[in-house]
């Protein structure tokens, strides 16, 4: 358990002009130029509704869906979900760097972090799945930091949300089975392990395989499409990255200034007595990250969605 030995700061005050900041950039500059390829080949998805496509789920699909209808297919109409995502992920990170003991100066330094990395001002500014992704992880990641900071306390009602989010994360995007199994390894080896003996992560990973279960069947009854693309795409399109290249790559899609923040971030989750309770997320990290160089073909992006609680661990750091 993290002791908190004053009053925890205001998240919306200090954080809220930020997340603000992140929103207008985004929507200034969404009609600036005509729809990018993928967004043209999700729309084109968004009018054959279904649990499932060649190359992914179906939930950014459905959602793309409902924004068309609501408000159009303009550019400005299609990127408003992206940058609320991203709006969402710099509010998320501030409380994360709040949840792991931090005050007023680590949440802003969080927060600002999140804003300002390269990687997510992309993901944020067109229409795809990933920047719904970078959400889902860090809601996530925010509900296991919760769960950890003094797991006595968390309720079935705290696992079944974790259950919902990772759920809906899985129908947006496949890879979110690295956080799980991320997550997992951070339990193992450490003494949060006990926490596999409650019923908790078993209730979260039921409600997670519910949500997930008709993309499944639909996997099933269509002969595992998304499984053959992977494969030739990993085969056939995708370059070899070596271990250097893709170390690069995170300081440079991450901003070489965060790398300040992350890095010793990464440290103190590993080894920083403060955030000992948190150690399973620095693990998680470090799990993920090792599985993607080991495969030689991962892009350097697939790990960007856990950096929140990196920068979060660096601020109060």
């Amino acid at each position: 358990m993290v002791p908190v030995t004053a009053p925890r700061p205001s998240l919306l005050a200090l954080v809220a002009p930020i997340a603000a900041a992140k929103l207008v950039l985004h929507l200034l500059w969404a009609g600036g130029y005509g729809l990018f390829r993928d967004e043209l080949y999700y729309l084109a998805c968004a009018r054959h509704l279904a649990w499932g496509y060649v190359d992914h789920p179906p939930l950014s699909i459905a959602v793309l869906a409902l924004d068309r209808a609501a408000l159009g297919d303009s550019p400005l109409a299609m990127r408003l979900v992206p940058a609320l995502a991203g709006t969402a992920v710099v509010l998320l990170t501030g409380w994360l760097a709040r949840e792991l003991g931090g005050g007023r100066v680590a949440m802003v330094l969080a927060a600002i972090a999140a804003l300002v990395a390269p990687d997510y001002l992309a993901v944020n500014h067109y229409y795809s799945m990933n920047a719904l992704d970078t959400l889902f992880w860090t809601a996530a990641v925010c509900l296991v930091a919760r769960i950890l900071r003094d797991p006595p306390a968390v309720t079935s009602r705290t696992w079944a949300l974790l259950g919902l989010v990772v759920g809906l994360g899985l129908l947006n995007k496949a890879s979110v089975l690295w956080l799980v199994g991320g997550v997992f390894v951070g339990l193992v080896a450490t003494r949060h392990r006990r926490l596999l003996a409650t019923p908790g992560p078993w209730l979260a990973l039921g409600i997670a395989a519910v949500f997930v279960a008709p993309h499944l069947v639909w996997q099933i009854d269509n002969g595992w499409p998304t499984r053959e693309f992977v494969k030739h795409a990993t085969e056939d399109k995708m370059a070899a990255v070596s271990p250097l290249s893709f170390l690069r790559a995170q300081v440079d899609d991450m901003h070489p200034l965060n790398a300040l923040l992350w890095v010793p971030g990464l440290a103190a989750l590993l080894a920083w007595k403060r955030l000992a309770a948190f150690r399973p997320l620095g693990l998680a990290y470090v799990a993920i990250f090792a599985l993607l160089v080991i495969n030689q073909k991962s892009r350097p992006g697939y790990l960007s969605p856990m950096y929140p609680v990196l920068f979060a661990a660096g601020s109060v750091f």
